[in-house]
């Protein structure tokens, strides 16, 4: 196995990451040598060309970082393009159903385990220096998987969802106050608190691994506490001195 994030998971430790939602090589380096394991570049808010995705991946390879790519759906056609531009780990936001996630496995995994579409001549492949089976069992094994549960209809179909061949459920706690229609109490309102307790418990109950964006240093410090595996921070969060306290 050659993806970092997944070896230090499978060993029960503890992985942090940092989103970047802004074109910046320079910010992405910077990002990846501040201990960072992975870094996210955020094509979900962020406004890439997928030409930048490539720039801000490439980046990220210059530091102990491994490069992941939050896509703006499910979609199999961003899922392909961020791979074949050399991500290491997708992140899928809004999954609501066993299906859709179904779906996403199908479109990182190349076949007889997806639907992945093939090229050699890609980045991902070294441009046809690296292809051919081995090329396609190590993507196979290697490529992290997060899906993302952040309205109240994923929350409840957690358990099938959860089941799946994936590495990671993240939540989204402000997306899921706002669609659970508590945007002005915001994720400290006991029913939002219940929904992501949720998912920590069912991710127990399976010994699948739950991770949790957070706002500041002690939220980051809190979500271990409660279990989370793998947390994520924005970037301006780091920047903001207000917001990093």
């Amino acid at each position: 196995m050659s993806n970092p994030v997944k070896e230090k998971i499978n060993n029960n430790q503890v992985v942090s990451g940092c989103f970047i939602g802004m074109y910046s090589t320079y910010l992405a380096e910077v990002a990846g040598h501040m201990g960072f394991d992975f870094i996210v570049i955020d094509n979900e808010h962020g406004a890439f060309s997928w030409e930048q995705v490539e720039e801000m991946i490439r980046a990220v390879e210059t530091t102990p970082a491994v490069p992941f790519v939050r896509v703006p759906s499910s979609n199999p056609v961003y899922i392909l393009k961020a791979l074949d531009r050399g991500a290491k780990g997708i992140q899928v936001p809004k999954v609501e159903s066993e299906e859709e996630a179904e779906q996403v496995i199908k479109s990182v995994k190349f076949p007889p385990e997806g639907e992945r579409g093939v090229a050699y001549s890609v980045r991902a492949s070294k441009y046809g220096l690296d292809g051919g089976p081995e090329y396609l069992k190590r993507s196979n094994d290697d490529i992290f998987i997060t899906i993302q549960l952040e309205t109240p209809k994923g929350i409840q179909n957690v358990e099938k969802i959860i089941a799946k061949d994936i590495d990671m459920i993240y939540i989204g706690p402000t997306d899921l106050s706002v669609s659970a229609n508590r945007a002005s109490d915001g994720v400290n309102h006991p029913e939002v608190i219940e929904l992501i307790e949720k998912v920590f418990d069912s991710g127990k109950t399976i010994n699948k691994n739950v991770r949790i964006h957070v706002a500041n240093s002690n939220e980051w410090h809190e979500r271990k506490k409660r279990g989370a595996k793998y947390i994520g921070i924005a970037i301006n969060s780091i920047i903001n001195p207000a917001l990093s306290q």
